[in-house]
């Protein structure tokens, strides 16, 4: 008795030191989603450079994952599992260095730009030019003849094929999406990127685990066989994909930012040139096309600096500083009480905030939904294969899916949000910076639709791999009546 007892009790440590380690990974994980916008700007790099780093962690899965899971299998899990939370916890400490040996980051203000930085700059904005470890015992030659005849066997299970392909789908729709979701509530619903991090901490992810949660929940309450798993999985995946479907038509027009979505008499001209920031109001200004330091005009206009916009004086310091006698504001066909700005991109109009509440109660929902349907797909995985095949067919669909559903979707939507920027920085030392100002029509339209298309297919293959588990079993059941009818006949027959 008191031996069972300490076995509980050791089981109870592991577990709770295995809960931990997956929190110190998800959390570690989840900042450096939330990390993404500041590491472009203060490093001055576009998105598709953005999402390689994002995937460095992926990358380095692939060196080991499919021999440690199989392997894994054959010899001390606990050691095994210990030794890889060393490892993890050395990366993220190999990840945060970086920031201790940088400097200070320094904004890119009309304040920032001195004599130091640019000899032409001046005060007044118009008058300026801005091995896994040792082994207790090595694996022998037979385990490792034995690994790809294994791998045959599982790949030859259909619906663990349509399973790993609906993994696949579904974590390239989510990755390419949460990556850079605070982006995109930043340019297109004109959240400033703390809130949006703020928001995405504290609604979404607790809606992902308490979808979990519910899903494993209700597998366990109504007694789920494999295919109330799948069909409770497939659900799951059309109301979240319905879900996010509806989110396409929440639209926010682009931010009025002169020359860039905006002419500068107001009228809707959106420009991927630098010349059209020039107008004839800043003509004699000799202004910098490459900083990037917006005013917000009284009659509610975006311009890109005090100089673009005109201004001849300043008063104030810091974020208190105030522009006067700005000439570019007289330009503009909305009457504005007076010529003078102040720092900081205009805030977007009123159904722009109510539009975001919308996309926000419709992300949090559909993320529960969607977290739902994971434990019993989870379920179906793990059901579909061989239990001698279950650690091999584990490791081979974290591969697979982080492979192909990790690495590649930071990258590509990078590329594609890079192509809708309007205005680039200029990293201080020359040459192409982060993005400034996004549009934001074409970037939320990508956006969404890319995303949808996933969940689409991720929905069909869902559906597929539920109808094959049917066929499977009904044909099981088929074969076992049969084999019962054979036996009767036989009794009889021997009778």
């Amino acid at each position: 008795m008191k031996t069972r007892t300490n076995l509980l009790c050791v089981f109870q440590l592991f577990l709770v030191s295995l809960a931990f380690a997956y929190f110190a990974k998800a959390f570690g994980g989840a900042y450096m989603k939330s990390s993404i916008t500041q590491i472009e700007r203060r490093f001055d790099i576009p998105s598709s450079l953005t999402g390689v780093i994002d995937g460095g962690f992926e990358m380095g899965n692939l060196l080991v994952i499919a021999f440690v899971s199989y392997f894994g299998a054959k010899l001390h899990r606990p050691r095994l599992i210990g030794i890889g939370c060393l490892l993890m916890a050395t990366g993220s400490f190999l990840t945060a260095l970086p920031h201790f040996f940088q400097g200070r980051y320094k904004y890119e203000t009309s304040m920032s730009h001195n004599s130091h930085v640019n000899s032409t700059a001046n005060t007044l904005p118009c008058l300026s030019n801005q091995s896994l470890a040792e082994q207790d015992k090595a694996p022998d030659l037979e385990q490792i003849r034995d690994f790809v005849p294994s791998l045959r066997r599982l790949f030859k299970n259909s619906i663990f094929s349509l399973m790993i392909l609906t993994n696949l789908v579904a974590v390239n729709g989510f990755i390419g999406m949460i990556t850079f979701k605070p982006k995109f509530m930043e340019q297109t619903y004109g959240q400033s990127a703390s809130r949006a991090i703020f928001l995405i901490g504290i609604m979404n992810l607790p809606a992902v685990a308490l979808g979990f949660i519910t899903g494993g929940f209700v597998m366990k309450r109504f007694k789920l066989g494999v295919v109330g798993a799948g069909r409770m999985s497939i659900s799951a995946s059309l109301g979240a994909f319905s879900l996010f479907a509806v989110q396409i038509f929440l639209h926010c027009d682009n931010a009025e930012v002169a020359g860039l979505t905006v002419s500068y008499q107001g009228a809707p001209q959106v420009s991927y040139s630098q010349q059209t920031l020039l107008s004839q109001c800043n003509m004699g200004c000799s202004c910098s096309l490459k900083h990037w330091d917006p005013v917000c005009a009284y009659n509610g206009m975006t311009y890109a600096s005090p100089c673009l916009a005109g201004c001849q004086t300043s008063s104030g310091s810091g974020r208190a500083m105030v522009f006067n006698n700005c000439t570019c504001i007289t330009e503009a066909m909305t009457p504005a009480a007076n010529t003078s700005a102040v720092l900081g991109q205009c805030s977007r109009k009123s159904d722009c905030d109510r539009k975001f509440k919308i996309y926000m109660a419709l992300s949090v929902l559909g993320a529960f939904i969607s977290a739902c349907g994971g434990t019993p797909g989870y379920i179906v995985l793990l059901r579909s294969i061989q239990p001698d095949l279950k650690s091999l067919a584990l490791g081979m669909q974290t591969l697979i899916v982080r492979t192909l559903g990790g690495i590649p979707p930071p990258i590509y939507f990078g590329a594609l949000i890079d192509r809708t920027c309007l205005k680039w920085g200029t990293k201080q030392c020359g040459g192409r910076g982060a993005c400034r100002l996004y549009n934001a029509n074409v970037f939320q339209d990508g956006q969404k639709i890319a995303t949808d298309i996933w969940l689409a297919v991720d929905a069909v293959c869902v559906l597929l791999a539920k109808l094959f588990i049917s066929g499977h079993l009904y044909k099981t059941k088929c074969n076992s009546e049969l084999h019962d009818i054979h036996n009767v006949g036989v009794s009889a027959t021997s009778l």
